[in-house]
């Protein structure tokens, strides 16, 4: 992966029913995400880390990656800054709070007119596969996604259901942040599925293709 340190890592929320599903969610007007760290994702081909007990969620949807970056980027000069799209395979695990809990840390959130995201992560909780063109995604826009947990198969949206395209992404993030080569923007979950703590292996099928990764 084209990745570096310094890249920044955002998984959008809002923005497909999945995202309903799994954190109550509805859609959203605009993008809007949560910044995630580099040490979230696995390196490519390397396994998941689950967590030992609670409930647990594995997640699907497309990433977008940034080839060149920039500030105040047009909506129509924002689609020639796309690099690619990527798989995206995620463990959400939502008893972080109860493990917070157990080592006496305690929350506190102050809404004076400022609204503030509390993110809770593993290490290698999500993944990313092989890039693909800008024109690969744009034939398979209408290709629903599935997702493979053991022996049963999950049928998920297709890209055309997210809420906001690679252009719309671009422009109205890089009106708060200067862009990168390498950043990545998780444009959201299309697919969503509670899993048993057994399961050792999810696939991704999408834009084409098939991503498979090992959860140990």
């Amino acid at each position: 992966m084209s990745q570096s340190i310094d890249s920044q890592y955002w998984v959008l929320v809002g923005t497909a029913q999945a995202s309903t599903d799994v954190w109550g969610i509805r859609r959203i007007s605009f993008p809007c995400g949560y910044s995630m760290p580099a040490a979230a994702y696995a390196k490519l081909e390397s396994p998941l880390q689950r967590p030992s007990d609670g409930e647990v969620w594995a997640i699907g949807g497309i990433a977008l990656e940034i080839g060149t970056g920039g500030k105040d980027i047009s909506i129509d000069k924002a689609a020639s800054h796309v690099a690619g799209y990527r798989p995206w395979i995620s463990l959400f695990y939502p008893n972080l709070l109860d493990e917070l809990q157990k080592i006496q840390h305690t929350i506190t959130v102050w809404d004076q007119g400022v609204s503030m995201f509390y993110g809770l992560w593993r290490d290698a909780c999500q993944t990313l596969g092989p890039k693909v063109s800008a024109d690969i995604m744009k034939e398979r826009l209408g290709d629903p996604v599935q997702l493979s947990v053991g022996t049963e198969t999950i049928r998920g949206e297709a890209p055309k259901a997210y809420e906001h395209d690679a252009a719309t992404i671009i422009h109205f993030m890089s009106q708060f942040m200067t862009l990168s080569a390498g950043d990545i923007y998780v444009i959201g979950p299309l697919v969503a599925q509670r899993i048993p703590l057994k399961v050792s292996r999810l696939t991704l099928s999408s834009l084409g293709s098939s991503y498979s990764v090992e959860v140990e």
